[in-house]
């Protein structure tokens, strides 16, 4: 028995060697393998964790929206109670800085239109040109074309200043100016031709937009949503449907207030809702969907409840404004009245400029203060620094 066991002794160590070698190197293995680094959550910044600034190419998607939505107006007869998607402060967002190739597709569009008018009108005035060069001397052609040089620069000067003046209070009919320019003298098939151009670049504007969306914290159910109801604005004006196309665009103006709400900087999301259900009840108005209005009214209503205790500070004559024209709309719906609805729907999509306007101003006061007070700051800072060098100096001579 003993001779047994003193036989399986050096078996047992050598396996109790071997296992504790085993773990040895499994456990060295570990500690010098590199850990796998985890990717970041869709919405998950690395290091910084504040809002990023908006990028250039989701003002451009809302403007490309607003592009197709005015081009049509016409076409469903209302150009006097258009849709609103673009408000003061989005407006003003998209015009400073460099212009974008998107930026300046509209452009591009309108004088594509009026090229025909151009050319004969260029020609007409070459030849008026040329047969005053005859005629004139070229002294005077030279003091002609100075005055004519700064006349030019007057009117283009007079136009930027009534443009920075224009407000909410003539928003309504600045809104009428751009729609007849946009479509005047506009064929039907180079309209939706154009649209449809519009429509490309929109797709490609999304292609860049999503994975900033992603980054900043947008989820997969939004992206999703979105991208559907592109596909179903994008069907709609393939199939040349005036009337559906722009309700597909409010449709997918509905989730502008989700995109801009991840980046720094912008209206709050609530002007974008407020909008986005007013669109709505304009739109179902015109198309004869009362009791579909009704239900955007009652969404209308909680939206405004929910986002009227944040505005401390805001004009209480224009906070009024607003709740008596949402009055004056309910009024209008109980009573179904089509026509009286659409202007109801119209004095409210202003009332809601107006709000975003006296944000727009609030919010550029406390940035003003916030500026002061860091430029105070480092003047009290030096006259303290100041005061306390003279004071160790008197201690050193006493």
């Amino acid at each position: 028995m003993n001779k047994k066991l003193s036989a399986g002794r050096p078996l047992l160590l050598t396996t109790t060697v071997f296992l504790l070698f085993l773990l040895t190197i499994n456990i060295i293995g570990t500690g010098c393998r590199p850990s796998p680094q985890k990717s970041p959550a869709p919405g998950e910044h690395t290091g910084n964790n504040q809002q990023q600034t908006t990028p250039e190419d989701l003002t451009t998607l809302l403007e490309d929206l607003n592009t197709i939505a005015q081009s049509l107006v016409t076409q469903v007869n209302m150009a006097d109670n258009p849709p609103v998607f673009i408000g003061p402060l989005s407006k003003a967002g998209i015009n400073q800085g460099s212009t974008t190739e998107g930026q300046r597709q509209p452009e591009k569009t309108a004088q594509t239109r009026r090229q025909p008018e151009q050319q004969s009108d260029r020609t007409s005035e070459e030849q008026n040109n040329q047969s005053n060069q005859k005629e004139q001397p070229s002294n005077n052609n030279e003091q002609s074309r100075a005055s004519d040089n700064k006349s030019a620069e007057r009117t283009e000067e007079f136009d930027s200043q009534q443009a920075n003046r224009t407000g909410p209070q003539t928003g309504h009919n600045q809104r009428q100016a751009n729609i007849t320019r946009q479509t005047e003298a506009t064929d039907p098939g180079q309209l939706w031709q154009s649209l449809e151009q519009t429509m490309q670049d929109l797709h490609q504007r999304w292609n860049s937009l999503e994975p900033q969306i992603v980054q900043a914290g947008g989820g997969p159910e939004l992206i999703t949503n979105f991208e559907s109801q592109l596909t179903k604005l994008t069907d709609k004006i393939t199939a040349r449907q005036a009337m559906p196309t722009l309700i597909a665009v409010n449709e997918a103006y509905r989730f502008m207030p989700d995109f801009f709400s991840l980046f720094q900087g912008n209206s709050p999301p609530e002007l974008y809702r407020l909008r986005y259900h007013t669109n709505s009840i304009l739109l179902q108005a015109k198309t004869g969907s009362l009791s579909a209005a009704q239900a955007d009214l009652t969404k209308l209503k909680e939206e405004w409840n929910r986002f009227r205790p944040r505005l401390e500070g805001i004009d209480p004559i224009q906070l009024s404004q607003f709740e008596f024209g949402l009055s004056d709309l309910e009024t209008a719906l109980q009573q179904k009245n089509k026509a009286l609805v659409e202007i109801e729907s119209t004095i409210v999509l202003n009332n809601i400029d107006n709000l975003e306007s006296q944000l727009g101003k609030k919010q550029t006061e406390q940035k003003q203060g916030q500026t002061q007070g860091q430029e105070e700051e480092p003047g009290h800072s030096q006259y303290q620094n100041q005061a306390q060098n003279q004071g160790q100096s008197s201690n050193q001579m006493q």
